[in-house]
């Protein structure tokens, strides 16, 4: 994956450091993303679990892409919650809204790859 890649190469830099990498190399990524998320609106059905994830994603676009405007932020962490939350492990710890939020975050990854997408954002 791309991003992945990118923070690869960050990870263990100074945050203004990291920052810089990232709004230089994964900033292009991300608005690629946006855009490509923006464009799939009108090709799905409203009331589908799809069009609900992407909606979901763009509502809340400023969290998902806040790790390129700061370089503390750990992209890893993000990636870690978004594997476990679908399992339930922290569902009890983090309440249903998270569960739910990662179970749409997965979704936009599935509509990605089955729009023959996934290998721009990975």
């Amino acid at each position: 994956m791309q991003i992945y890649a990118i923070e690869a190469q960050v990870r263990g830099k100074p945050p203004a450091k990291r920052l810089a990498l990232r709004q230089a190399l994964s900033s292009s990524l991300i608005d690629a993303l946006r855009a490509w998320l923006e464009n799939q609106i009108p090709k799905l059905d409203g009331r589908s679990n799809l069009a609900k994830t992407n909606s979901y994603a763009l509502v809340r676009w400023e969290g998902l892409s806040g790790f390129l405007n700061d370089g503390r932020i750990e992209l890893e962490a993000i990636s870690t919650s978004l594997t476990v939350l679908p399992l339930g492990v922290t569902i009890s710890t983090f309440g249903r809204r998270a569960g739910k939020a990662s179970g749409m975050a997965k979704r936009v990854s599935e509509l990605a790859r089955s729009m023959d997408y996934s290998d721009e954002f990975d």
